[in-house]
């Protein structure tokens, strides 16, 4: 409360001002005259605090009010009074159940001594005496090396809590807090001055930091060291400052091998504004660098298994001005957990290749081979349009699994076309048989390598084509017993060439020719599957 005067009940109240008013410490509110109408309101969200002491200062000036933080020259609030009064008598009250010291020193016309040093009875505790002196006539700007040509040495490490990787964006995930250490010669103190004190916990922000960036961060605004945090400084000046964050790192990402695929990511920290002639960045244990990188506590991802952890220092020569600028690497390898995979996407591949093989071993005038071809197609459509739909379009290398299941599809298409060529071949009547060319290569030692060597009762061994099945049969009863035996032994061979009594000679023939082409198929997608599967899986 500022007033002129110390007869309120006659002249009212001049000023009220309120610091961390309304939920949550939300603002502070400079009030005026006995309406307590608001001339000034800033929102100051806990700017009063239940577990640790807050210093604020507050200087009036030529009708002006200011308002700041214990140790900050910009005041947070500022308003000036077009109508100035003389300021006589100060007024220091705190809330229900809130304990406050006031410390104030004036000078008769109502201006602040900010500058004169407390007494020794009027600090709170050998903490705030210590924080006192060590923050008098220090800047934050400036690095806290006495010779400007030195480096000053900023030792970093990392600590790991969770880790995920979205590979649709390219994106490495990472939760945790970094570990950083340097020397301030300024904030050295000994310790039998204050009462033995050998730790201080102050803002971050009143002290000098270094700035590291994320480099390959995807969002370069971010910038990790202006978090709210507070520093431990030790009696020889030794600053550590832990930094909670979240880091959204870019990563290449290689998909050949999915989803039996391990990724690299790392995250890369520099300092973009100071090379390492006046900030060498290193590790936290440079003689140790692999406990430098934390992962004991790392919460499991239900989809990526850290394999490989590492943290190394790189020195990165700039071009541009001839400085080397050191970076530290915090390096994972990511394994993807894949027995879902083996259910979803490894075993219908297996049964789409032995439909489509088996789908070679059906009669050439069967309808129902056509049927299970398409219904083979349709199945490995959909798998395409589901892997399409579940990784990223910008991929330099496509997923093998990818190429295993367009191959198959272009195979099953090609089968299918043979399958039409085949029953087109079967179905209508043909005037003549086969060339003598392909009746000879049918019935010699290819054909009986092909299991086709009973199919030599069905052609005739000359230009002619032999007569229908039921003629065949006839000639067949007339002709030598041991001929009538053979033909019995491959009585269920035959079967599956009787389509009607008037299928003519030739046309037996050529049905011969078509189970002939579906043999060689057979051989040949099963050695193209076979090397699909080497390759793919």
């Amino acid at each position: 409360m500022i007033t002129e005067t110390n007869m309120l009940r006659t002249f009212g109240f001049i000023s009220v001002l309120m610091l961390g008013i309304s939920l949550g410490n939300a603002y502070t509110d400079l009030r005026r005259g006995m309406t307590k109408k608001s001339v000034a309101a800033v929102k100051t969200p806990d700017v009063l605090s239940s577990s640790e002491y807050r210093g604020f200062w507050i200087s009036f000036k030529n009708g002006e009010i200011e308002v700041g933080r214990e140790y900050e020259s910009m005041p947070f609030l500022h308003w000036k009074d077009k109508d100035p009064i003389h300021i006589h008598y100060f007024s220091f009250a705190t809330w229900t159940d809130v304990i406050g010291k006031w410390l104030h020193s004036c000078e008769g016309d109502g201006e602040m001594q900010g500058d004169q040093p407390l007494s020794p009875l009027e600090y709170f505790n050998a903490e705030h005496k210590l924080q006192n002196d060590l923050m008098k006539g220090y800047s934050s700007q400036i690095r806290p090396l006495s010779n400007h040509n030195e480096s000053l040495t900023v030792e970093m490490g990392l600590v790991v809590f969770y880790m995920d990787l979205r590979e649709n964006e390219s994106v490495f995930n990472v939760n945790g807090f970094l570990q950083i250490h340097w020397k301030d010669k300024r904030l050295a103190w000994n310790e039998s001055h204050y009462e033995g004190l050998n730790i201080l916990h102050i803002p971050s922000e009143l002290i000098w930091k270094p700035q590291i960036s994320l480099a390959n961060s995807i969002d370069h605004t971010m910038n990790y060291m202006n978090a709210a945090t507070h520093v431990t400084i030790m009696p020889g000046g030794v600053v550590l400052m832990i930094v909670p964050a979240s880091f959204h790192a870019l990563c290449e990402i290689d998909l050949r091998n999915y989803p039996w695929d391990t990724q690299k990511c790392s995250l890369i920290f520099y300092s973009y504004f100071n090379g390492g002639d006046r900030i060498d960045i290193n590790l936290l244990y440079d003689t140790n660098p692999e406990y430098s990188l934390t992962t004991y506590k790392l919460i499991k991802n239900n989809q990526w298994h850290a394999v490989i952890d590492k943290a190394e220092r790189v020195l990165t020569p700039d071009e541009m001005n001839y400085k080397e600028y050191p970076e530290i690497y915090f390096t994972f390898e990511l394994k993807r957990k894949s027995p879902l995979f083996i259910s979803t996407l490894f075993l219908p591949a297996i049964v789409t290749m032995i439909v489509c093989l088996l789908s070679l071993w059906m009669p050439p005038n069967c309808p129902e081979k056509m049927y299970m071809i398409i219904s083979n197609m349709v199945v490995l459509f959909m798998y395409l349009a589901y892997l399409n739909y579940i990784l990223p379009t910008n991929l330099e290398h496509q997923p093998t699994v990818v190429s295993f299941y367009g191959g198959t599809l272009l195979l099953v298409t090609i089968s299918l076309l043979f399958t039409v060529i085949t029953i087109r071949m079967t179905r209508l009547p043909k005037p003549t048989g086969m060339p003598y060319c392909l009746k000879k290569v049918i019935i010699g030692p290819i054909g009986t390598l092909l299991g086709l060597n009973w199919t030599g009762i069905l052609i005739s061994p000359t230009h002619k084509p032999l007569e229908t099945l039921n003629g065949i049969a006839t000639s067949f009863e007339h002709s030598q017993s041991s001929r009538h035996n053979e033909i019995s032994s491959h009585q269920p061979d035959l079967e599956q060439f009787v389509v009607d009594s008037s299928s003519t000679g030739a046309n037996m023939e050529w049905m011969v020719f078509a189970l002939f082409i579906d043999r060689i198929l057979f051989i040949c997608y099963s050695f193209l599957f076979g090397i699909l599967l080497s390759i793919c899986f």
